[in-house]
């Protein structure tokens, strides 16, 4: 065995090699590649040699995160908000764009109903909530719970 290859190096390309994840293959990377073809917002892919520590939290970072974000709560959500850029777009300057992209993308903690199912379960969730809340705030009775052959009882007094 020759010392190139003992010590990790390949004597040629013909030998086995580890996989790497194609670059096409992710979809977020994809968005952000043509959102910035076509806008030329200032936007930048991410490779495997991205880490959190090199997030500046600049827009062009933020959106990247925000796109991630609605990619993988509701990917319907996301192509209607990115449709809507993409027609509301011309109507701004090229320097305002990346900040009306960001507000068409809220994140997380931000309240803006993405869709007609967070519609219907914020509106579930105000009319249930209370009278769920009545319900259990009435109880006091004692539950008995059998785990594996042990009795285990709890008591739960509710007051309201």
């Amino acid at each position: 065995m020759s010392r190139a290859f003992r010590s990790g190096a390949p004597l040629s390309n013909d030998g086995p090699t580890t996989p790497h994840r194609a670059v096409s293959l992710d979809p977020i990377n994809d968005i952000i590649y043509s959102l910035e073809n076509r806008w030329k917002l200032g936007l930048q892919t991410r490779d495997s040699s991205w880490s959190p520590s090199r997030n500046s939290k600049s827009t062009a970072d933020k959106i990247y995160d925000h796109i991630k974000y609605w990619h993988y709560k509701d990917k319907r959500s996301l192509n209607r908000r990115l449709d809507e850029f993409s027609r509301l777009a011309h109507r701004y300057p090229h320097d305002e764009r990346p900040g009306e992209l960001l507000k068409l993308l809220p994140y997380k903690d931000q309240t803006v109903q993405s869709s007609a199912r967070d519609a219907r379960l914020e509106s579930w969730r105000a009319i249930s909530a209370p009278s769920l809340r009545s319900q259990l705030c009435k109880c006091t009775h004692i539950h008995t719970v059998s785990v594996i052959g042990a009795t285990l009882r709890s008591r739960f007094y509710l007051h309201v």
